[in-house]
């Protein structure tokens, strides 16, 4: 009765809260159209990953510096739709201080796992959590 009466109203009366921080901070690009394309060689897909993780680095930074929290974990997400599941993220192990380079050099090291030898990429989706 009373609880409808007041929704249809737009009446609620709950105690407001603070937002919740995000918990994940993250950055990625879909190649699926566009000028770029799918990603078949891997310096581009090493020269995007390393776009990406100074997004995500920058992101990092202010979190720790604002919030005191430190990320333990990033996770690669990738698409490719010749090689396999379309879809997959892997993750790897992050320390301080964050480095562009430590995460281009373990993100790539997770991709080209996926890839038997010789194998190049047609990735449609990158992104780094």
């Amino acid at each position: 009765g009373r609880r409808l009466y007041r929704i249809a109203r737009g009446i609620c009366l709950d105690p407001v809260h603070d937002r919740e921080q995000a918990r994940t901070r993250g950055s990625g690009k879909d190649f699926r159209r566009g000028k770029e394309g799918p990603l078949k060689e891997w310096d581009d897909v090493r020269a995007w990953i390393s776009n990406i993780s100074n997004q995500v680095v920058a992101a990092l930074e202010k979190d720790q510096e604002k919030l005191s929290r430190v990320a333990t974990l990033m996770t690669v997400s990738f698409a490719d739709p010749h090689n396999g599941s379309p879809h997959r993220s892997r993750s790897f192990p992050l320390s301080l201080p964050y480095s562009i380079q430590a995460i281009v050099a373990g993100a790539m090291a997770v991709i080209q796992k996926e890839y038997p030898t010789g194998n190049k990429p047609h990735l449609t989706w990158l992104g780094l959590s």
